[in-house]
């Protein structure tokens, strides 16, 4: 496996630990208002991280901030492919569209990239590198019963 592969290999395991990150805390609407379910998430993983007050409020904040911009970004990428097949499947297909539309899908999936990647960010910031690291196993070990 060369440089670059290993490189995406590391990047895809570092997004999917996002994505099952996000599948333990679900919110609708305002973050700050996560709702019970997501409360008894927030509250496992503090018993377990050993989290101080601040950092509770952090994490149920940005757990809920991140999944309702995911839900947001997915919509919207969904929408936009779409609009695509939509344009694919005229029997005038209008290549310039055809072109607008793909960037669009694909600044959109850049989008989620990076508000994945940002949400790592945030959580290492709000952890200890001992906690986030537990924080890691527990979410890459829900990503493979979610499988």
């Amino acid at each position: 496996m060369g440089k670059a592969e290993y490189k995406g290999v590391v990047i895809v395991l570092g997004l999917a630990a996002v994505c099952a990150a996000s599948n333990l805390v679900y919110a609708a609407g305002d973050p700050r208002e996560m709702g019970k379910y997501g409360d008894e998430v927030v509250d496992r993983v503090v018993s377990e991280l050993n989290l101080t007050a601040e950092q509770r409020n952090e994490v149920k904040y940005e757990s809920g901030r991140h999944a309702v911009k995911s839900k947001e970004l997915q919509k919207a990428l969904s929408d936009k492919r779409n609009e695509l097949k939509a344009e694919l499947e005229k029997p005038d297909t209008d290549k310039n569209a055809v072109d607008r539309i793909a960037q669009e899908v694909a600044q959109l999936q850049g989008q989620i990239v990076d508000e994945r990647i940002n949400s790592i960010l945030i959580f290492k910031e709000i952890l200890t590198p001992q906690q986030y690291e537990t924080f890691y196993q527990r979410t890459k070990e829900a990503g493979e019963r979610v499988r």
